[in-house]
């Protein structure tokens, strides 16, 4: 449980009792003034008007309170819950000592709620509620759960006195100091707060984001609002229950963080780092090491563009430009940042300007330990700056995608099967998806459907069975390639809908759609899905592949040359090499088509697939020698291998996914070449 909430019996509530305790006539003297009188009354509960009060006591009547110590300044990213009794002022007119008991017990509720999924109730204003939380997923959980018991309570009532409250919840920093909790965050919670109904809650689009897709929460976007104090629109979302789910049950181990001690605990060891559902990355300010002040503005670009393009990555958290960009200029440990900011991943950086050229250096730093995960640099010609800060931004983004997927799943991937929950059960699958092996494939499934099985409405779990169900349907016995294909699809319409924000099932059924034939409907997909993540490597190389099974070689090119250059270490590489081959080779580019496919064959887990066409290049050009040693080679992996067996790989049941100009061209290719019929 949470700390208790401290409303009616809030610090100035005792402070106001000392004062009509000291004055004259205020305990068995005189009678009491009309000010006394209102101070009694329940309803006020603004400090300022006890201050007022108490303005009024002579100096030498005045409590002697002891002094309050001062308290630095805690920051800290945090989801902010805002709760309000509805239309309360009409409740204390009808019966003010019933009123005042049923609030007083709904907040009760609130509180038990509030402390349950691990946030700290702060304090009520008014006739309002404002509670911290570290995860925003236990933030919507603790307001659908009250709203439902509350719900519960009044409608056992047999009068009208029924208080109901509206919730607000935003995601943003917040400072803690001197036992309050202020920032624009909780003014935006209060003023969203107002725009829901009667037992209705909603919330900021970043809360939106922040919820994993597989929590069993419906968010329904209500627009861009303009909030009083605010220049820029906030969208809102209302957010509910999906119908036939239950409230997630609190993760064990849950507490409310509560205030700040301070009993003479050192303000590092008082912070608690946030911990949220997914994984979290702060990409810091990069350093201006070109020596010019004039070029801060490009550094700050890249960072900003960094930001930008992560945040659409929907399983992966974010933390705000304002936060991470208050430690420029600092020499603050990357632990220390991450701790502050309840960040998992560091990214950082800098920027050296020499002339029309520039070099980016970027490393991304667990911060758990401190230790480097990945560093890379990036040398550029200066021609369009914003062009440039776009690009290197995408391809920096596009790179750490899979690094952060993989170091993620490497944590889980020797634990014991049950010792899992859903979450790491697909963590631990993607791992194993990633080595693309048959029997690591197999291992993947099982995970993902193991995920599926403890939350039915794990969006990306269905969309990466889906797509591994694909890779299982060129890795397995070719007589299941279409029924797997046909259940991916199916699989991938659920994660859709699910999580319509989420590109991986649309890529799942795009690839789905193109492999049974069914090309511009997959091709719509897979560009969906390009268009929720402009820097999923993946979704680019999908739509290549699809687009190169129509002989749209110029246009295939250009997408798979994309996902090389967001994913130039992609743990599916060989994949990205050969399509982009069979594309250099249908457009006659064959000296390219052969250095691509002699890549593909160097990269690790390849298959036999690009000995199949680097065959029929070789047939092409002439280069009889080189076709016997490739021959060879592909025949050593697939014993027998033949003209026969070649047509079939191309085969997703009855006819193959390549056109019929393209089908004849290989066969002749690979004869001439001089392959076994």
């Amino acid at each position: 449980m949470g700390r208790r909430v401290r409303g009616f019996a809030a610090p100035h509530f005792r402070v106001a009792a000392q004062c009509v305790a000291r004055r004259p006539g205020g305990a068995g003297g005189a009678p009491k003034s009309g000010r006394i009188r209102e101070l009694e009354n329940p309803n006020i509960r603004d400090a300022a008007a006890v201050a007022r009060h108490c303005s009024t006591i002579p100096a030498g009547l005045a409590p002697r309170l002891p002094p309050v110590p001062e308290e630095p300044l805690v920051r800290r990213l945090a989801a902010i819950l805002h709760a309000d009794v509805v239309d309360s002022t009409t409740l204390v007119q009808r019966d003010e000592a019933l009123a005042h008991a049923r609030i007083r017990d709904a907040f009760r509720r609130l509180a038990e709620s509030v402390g349950a999924y691990g946030g700290s109730a702060h304090e009520i204003r008014g006739d309002a509620l404002v509670a911290e939380f570290s995860r925003a997923s236990d933030a919507v959980c603790a307001a659908l759960a009250f709203q439902i018991r509350n719900g519960d309570s009044n409608r056992s009532l047999s009068d009208e006195l029924r208080p109901e409250f509206r919730i607000g919840i935003s995601l943003a920093e917040v400072v803690v100091a001197d036992g309050t909790i202020t920032g624009a965050g909780v003014v935006v919670a209060q003023r969203l707060e107002q725009l829901a109904g009667a037992g209705g809650v909603i919330v900021q689009s970043a809360v939106s984001e922040a919820v994993p897709g597989r929590m069993p929460f419906l968010f329904e976007n209500v627009g861009a609002r303009k909030l009083k104090g605010f220049e820029q629109t906030v969208r809102a979302y209302v957010v509910s229950l999906r119908p036939g789910s239950e409230i997630p049950a609190p993760e064990p181990g849950s507490h409310g963080r509560g205030l700040p001690d301070t009993s003479g605990a050192s303000d590092k060891g008082r912070r608690e780092a946030v911990a949220f559902d997914k994984p979290s990355i702060a990409v810091l300010p990069f350093d201006n090491m070109s020596g010019d002040p004039e070029q801060e503005y490009f550094a700050d670009g890249i960072a900003e563009e960094l930001i930008t393009s992560l945040g659409r990555c929907r399983w992966l958290l974010v933390i705000s430009r304002n936060s991470t960009f208050a430690y420029r200029g600092t020499s603050t440990d990357a632990r220390q940042i991450a701790q502050e900011l309840g960040a998992r991943y560091v990214l950082e950086g800098s920027v050296r300007r020499s002339g029309a050229r520039v070099r980016v250096t970027t490393q991304l730093i667990d911060g758990h330990d401190g230790s480097q995960l990945w560093s890379e640099a990036y040398d550029r010609e200066l021609d369009d700056v914003f062009a440039l800060q776009e690009e290197i931004a995408g391809v920096i983004a596009g790179t750490i995608r899979p690094e952060l997927e993989s170091v993620a799943a490497m944590e889980l991937r020797d634990r014991p099967t049950t010792d899992l929950n859903a979450w790491d059960s697909y963590q631990r699958g993607l791992w194993h998806l990633y080595r693309f092996t048959t029997e690591e494939l197999e291992t993947a499934k099982t995970l993902f459907e193991r995920a599926i099985e403890l939350d039915a409405g794990f969006s990306q779990a269905q969309a990466r069975l889906a797509y591994v169900l694909i890779q299982l349907s060129w890795y397995g016995p070719r007589g299941e390639r279409l029924e797997r294909v046909n259940e991916a699809a199916r699989i991938a319409r659920q994660a859709i809908e699910l999580d319509r924000r989420d590109p991986a099932g649309r890529l799942a059924l795009g690839r789905a759609l193109t492999l049974s034939g069914q090309f511009q409907a997959g091709i719509e997909e897979l560009r969906a899905a390009v268009q929720l993540d402009p820097n999923y490597a993946q979704a680019h190389f999908a739509l290549g592949q699809a687009l190169c099974s129509l002989d749209r070689h110029d246009e295939a090119l250009r997408e798979i040359d994309v996902s090389i250059r967001l994913s130039p270490r992609d743990p599916h590489m060989w994949t990205f090499l050969h399509v982009r081959a069979i594309a250099n080779y249908t457009a006659g580019h064959l000296e390219q088509a052969e250095a691509d496919e002699r890549a593909a064959l160097r990269q690790p887990n390849v298959t036999f697939y690009p000995f199949t066409v680097l065959v029929a290049i070789l047939g092409r050009a002439g280069k009889t020698r080189a076709a016997t040693e490739a021959i060879e080679e592909l025949q050593r992996l697939r014993p027998g291998f033949s003209c026969r067996e070649a047509i079939k790989e191309w085969c997703f049941g009855e006819r193959p996914i390549m056109t019929e100009e393209f089908m004849a061209r290989f066969v002749a290719d690979i004869r001439s070449a001089g392959l076994p019929e």
